[in-house]
């Protein structure tokens, strides 16, 4: 029987190997550009339902370190709402972060990481970082903790897929 090798890309692949803390924990810090200390919580398929009624999202990978959370996409295939994905994968990691009640201030600094076979937004860039920022004075950030990255690896030479 011929062998099988497993792409880092293949669903069972990729959530294996970021489920061990100390390799998730590089993966992060060398995807993000940040120091990610002792990683708390660690889970494959994730799920995540803000209430009964909506749309559930089922998250690769969601880690918790201190006081933030990462969720970790690998998309295969093309996907041409990513800005709306990651809006909704966004809004659902917040909706069940605070209890009724709880002050806004609780929630965490979150960051919604996406590793892409093809380039979702076309336009040839390698990595995407996306904030929150006023388009009437770009200088201004909204400051709501909310990270956003996107990598294309078809921008990369000699990448497979």
């Amino acid at each position: 029987m011929p062998k099988r090798f497993l792409k880092f890309s293949d669903r069972w692949m990729f959530n294996r190997v970021l489920c061990e803390k100390e390799v998730c924990r590089k993966v992060l810090r060398a995807a993000l550009g940040i120091e990610v200390g002792e990683i708390t919580y660690l889970n494959a398929e994730q799920a995540k339902e803000p209430a009964a009624a909506s749309r559930g999202v089922r998250m690769d990978v969601f880690a918790r370190e201190g006081s933030r959370v990462f969720d970790i996409e690998m998309q295969v295939s093309p996907e041409d709402r990513i800005g709306r994905r990651m809006r909704y994968y966004q809004a659902a990691i917040d909706a069940t972060e605070l209890g009724p009640g709880e002050d806004y201030g609780l929630l965490p600094e979150s960051f919604v990481v996406f590793f892409c076979a093809t380039d979702p937004f076309r336009a040839g860039e390698a990595v995407y970082s996306i904030e929150r920022v006023c388009l009437d004075a770009p200088e201004l950030v909204a400051g709501d903790d909310s990270h956003w990255r996107v990598f294309n690896a078809s921008a990369a030479e000699d990448v497979a897929c």
